[in-house]
């Protein structure tokens, strides 16, 4: 999986300045000291529904693990200059790490507990129906 490149809205200053930030790939270390970047939680539009809500402490652990620039590790302190829409960005790029190979995202499903598929009309087929 290649590197996570996020296009800030604000240019931000450490040794140099920088209008992108760079994540690598998560790890077998990674993952295993923090786990998801996100809970599957129930949908309040659709209770059929579960979408994946991000954790702010495990998402901050993870950008500052993985903050690159090219092969080198990059500067996590650089993070604590981003306003909320570059924040968000983030956010964004480590979940989609996890969401990439997610099995309830990569099976093409998010409904909870009942598996199901479209008849070739598109309606909606359940397998406890």
């Amino acid at each position: 999986m290649p590197n996570a490149i996020v296009v800030l809205e604000q240019r931000i200053v450490g040794h140099k300045a920088y209008n992108q930030l760079e994540f690598r790939e998560p790890r077998w270390d990674d993952y295993t000291l923090i786990g998801d970047p996100y809970v599957w939680a129930q949908s309040p539009e659709d209770p059929d529904m579960v979408r994946p809500v991000p954790l702010p402490d495990r998402v901050r652990d993870y950008a500052e693990r993985l903050i690159v620039e090219g092969q080198q590790a990059g500067d996590p302190a650089l993070l604590s200059q981003l306003g909320m829409k570059d924040t968000k960005r983030v956010e964004g790029a480590i979940c989609g790490f996890f969401l990439a190979v997610d099995p309830r995202v990569t099976a093409g499903s998010t409904a909870s507990g009942k598996p199901s598929s479209s008849t070739s009309n598109g309606d909606q087929t359940s397998s406890d129906a």
